[in-house]
């Protein structure tokens, strides 16, 4: 009789037993065919590639087979800070170009005009006392209003052009001020090694001179109220 007392303890133990292990790996097969089953169905992507700016290549990738996002190009690589404290902005900017045939005639920096000071215009655009004969336009910069007011001037052979991009808050006019110098012309180079070289920069004037101050004013951001 104790026996059979003892043969039925060992026969529930192990009952309950096989029937926690049962449960267990039920659990875990139905959490693991759960998983599977919201997992996107994965597809083969073509073997195409897209070119990103900085030269390099992405393919597709994930569920929709999407091409893979581009590094991030620094437009402005070795620019200089110009911080204004009291008005609270900034914006990075050049301090040469990639040629030997043009130069800042001075550092790029800001002017704080007011309305009524004769600096600025109706439109409110800068006005150059040293230069007429303005090209003045409106540009929108990463959804700023700038008025681009462009002046030249002309002396014993050299060319000085100034890029003047206006802005405006809190009662202020924000000017970023860009004069750039360059021979006037390349007449100067004639029969000279330097004036094919001379030639090829002026046929690329916007890309050598302009494009950098447009990544230079770009960069331009409130950074807190002013004081």
């Amino acid at each position: 009789m104790e026996n059979q007392r003892g043969i039925a303890a060992v026969l529930i133990t192990v009952i309950i037993i096989l029937t926690a292990m049962l449960a267990v790996g039920g659990y875990v097969i139905y959490q693991k065919l759960a998983t599977e089953k919201n997992k996107p169905n994965q597809t083969a992507c073509t073997q195409e590639a897209k070119l990103c700016p900085d030269g390099s290549y992405v393919g597709r990738t994930g569920p929709n087979c999407e091409f893979a996002t581009c590094p991030v190009v620094n437009a402005t690589p070795g620019f200089k800070i110009y911080t204004d404290t009291n008005y609270g902005f900034e914006f990075k900017y050049p301090e040469s170009f990639n040629t030997s045939f043009a130069s800042f005639q001075q550092t790029p920096s800001a002017v704080i005009s007011k309305a009524g000071s004769g600096k600025i215009d109706k439109d409110g655009c800068y006005v150059s006392q040293d230069a007429t004969n303005a090209n003045i336009g409106v540009n929108i910069i990463n959804d700023m209003r700038f008025c681009l007011s462009e002046y030249e001037g002309v002396g014993a052979g050299q060319l000085y052009k100034s890029y003047y991009y206006t802005t405006f808050k809190d009662d202020n006019y924000i000017t970023l001020a860009f004069v750039v110098h360059t021979s006037n012309g390349c007449g100067v180079y004639d029969a000279l090694p330097q004036q094919k070289l001379c030639e090829t920069f002026m046929k690329n004037y916007d890309s050598i001179i302009v494009k950098p101050i447009q990544d230079s004013v770009a960069t331009f951001k409130f950074t807190k109220a002013a004081l």
